[in-house]
């Protein structure tokens, strides 16, 4: 039976912190929105009622951003970060037009922050109002840190590293409890185990355990080549797809990365881990690999 859609978003500071475009503009945000506040509390006399009001929505903006990005809630988040993005920048330029002109230093020191955050306002409309499939959005998102990387999460780096690697729910399953899953890899060759070890390719995988071996036995076992079929066999064993996906654009892998499949708009996948920004995938021809999540959607 086909496990009903959860989302249950986990707080991951490494995806913060490997991303320079949200670290960077809640940086500048947090910044700003520290001088707007002191030059308006030094131009108070001066400044509207209601532009208090902009200054604590405004900071509400920056917590909620903050919190979607380290939670890798962009997506089912994305529509309702534009509306609070909208109302925030009305409220911030408007305050920049009442400031902006008196003449006082902290007048100018408020309207200088309440300008920085209508920039970065601006820029989080772009890239939250737009998708991979814009160019300026997937120019954005290169600068990214490679998706096997993590910076304060131990346990996610060998999600990323190794997505074929086994939750405790699933290596229960198979009836070893607290045990990680080994995987001997062609590619490789050698083995690509639960510890973060990235795969070579998915060809001649297995559930085998680990053991002790002779060179010429590692020696034999570098030459190795399984066919595709007994690759989906074996990997089909150790994994389950409890989840199907349609693809909504096409993708192409990147040649450098072996763990990358493509597909085709459109196309129906089985997903087994849909934790993290990539997702384990497996096609109706048996090919198997990770694919972006935000190329696909989850069937009901």
């Amino acid at each position: 039976m086909r496990q009903p859609f959860s989302y249950r978003p986990q707080f991951q500071l490494g995806l913060l912190m490997g991303d320079p475009f949200a670290l960077s503009t809640i940086s500048l945000g947090i910044i700003g929105w520290i001088i707007a506040l002191g030059g308006s509390i030094g131009a108070s006399d001066q400044f509207k009622n209601f532009g208090w009001w902009g200054l604590a929505f405004e900071f509400f903006v920056i917590l909620c951003v903050f919190l979607v990005v380290a939670t890798d809630s962009v997506e089912p988040y994305r529509q309702m970060l534009l509306a609070f993005l909208a109302l925030a920048t009305m409220y911030v330029t408007n305050s920049t037009n009442n400031v902006v002109y008196n003449g006082t230093s902290a007048s100018s020191a408020s309207g200088a922050g309440h300008i920085l955050l209508s920039i970065i306002n601006f820029l989080w409309m772009i890239y939250f109002g737009t998708t991979h499939e814009a160019g300026i959005h997937a120019w954005v998102d290169s600068f990214a840190a490679d998706k096997g990387h993590s910076y304060n999460n131990d346990q996610f780096a060998m999600r990323r590293s190794n997505p074929f690697s086994l939750h405790d729910q699933q290596r229960q399953s198979l009836g070893v409890p607290g045990r990680p899953v080994s995987a001997y890899s062609a590619g490789m060759g050698g083995v690509a185990n639960y510890n973060g070890l990235q795969l070579g390719g998915f060809e001649n995988s297995s559930n085998a355990e680990p053991h002790q071996a002779s060179p010429a036995f590692s020696q034999q076992q570098q030459q190795q080549t399984a066919t595709p079929q007994q690759a989906t066999d074996s990997l089909f064993v150790a994994t389950e797809y409890p989840y199907r996906a349609r693809a909504v654009y096409a993708y192409q892998a990147n040649p450098e990365d072996a763990n990358e499949i493509s597909f085709d708009k459109g196309e129906i996948l089985d997903v087994s881990d849909i934790s993290g920004r990539w997702w384990q995938a497996r096609r109706d021809n048996g090919e198997i690999g990770i694919c972006p999540s935000n190329y696909v959607e989850l069937l009901a």
